[in-house]
Parts: C-alpha cells; structure tokens; sequence
C-alpha cells in the first residue's frame, strides 16, 4: 500500500515537474509560475496547453505575458502587473495572482484596484 501511493505521489511530481504550466479544460483553469508569481486563470476555456512566453530579459529585469484565452492578456513587466492593458501595480515576492471568471484581478485573494497614473510606472 505505501509502495502504491509513494509511486503514485513520485508521479505526480514528476509529471508537474515536467511543466510549470497547469492545464485543466473540464474546469476551465489555467495556472502557471512567473518568476515565482503564481498566476491562475478561471473561466478560461480552450483547446490545448498555454505556457507563459519570457519576451525580453535583461540583466535583473524581465517581461513575462501570460495569455491563456482571448479575453485573459497577463503582463509581468519588471514585477508590474498588467492584465488586458490595464495595470495593477508591482507584485511583491511571491504574490499570487487571479484572473477570476467576472474579469476581475485578485492579488493574494483581494480584490486588486486599477493603478493611478502615478502608480503605473512602465509607460505603457
């Protein structure tokens, strides 16, 4: 019985292992890592895997996008997040962040507000 479960458990994390891209299309949930932001998707329905794309790196800086499904655009650029065009803010280490299925963002499970102008500091 424990032999059962430890292989089943070594499974589980080999094959997450594998991918840090979470891929559910019963539920209709997207997850995956960016630089150590867990960013889940609802709502998101679709055929086939999304993995989130590095667009530039540059010493100690990066710009990750995240776009599972048509109407859910992520944007880490430098540690600010921005969903569909419209930014949040900086992400603190280890934030995590949710596209929920009524298109709003949480960041550690709060609602996140729209930054300022002064708050949106890439210029976007």
């Amino acid at each position: 019985m424990k032999v059962a479960f430890s292989l089943s458990l070594a499974s589980i994390i080999f094959l997450q292992g594998c991918n840090a891209t979470i891929h559910n299309e019963l539920m209709g949930v997207e997850e995956v890592v960016i630089n150590g932001h867990k960013v889940v998707v609802t709502d998101c329905y679709h055929v086939g895997k999304q993995t989130a794309q590095t667009i530039e790196d540059a010493p100690g800086k990066s710009i990750h996008r995240f776009n599972p499904c048509r109407d859910a655009d992520i944007l880490i650029k430098y540690e600010e997040l921005i969903v569909n065009g419209k930014s949040y803010g900086m992400l603190n280490r280890g934030d995590r962040v949710t596209l929920d299925h009524h298109h709003r963002v949480l960041i550690n499970g709060k609602a996140a507000k729209e930054a300022t102008n002064a708050e949106h500091i890439s210029g976007l």
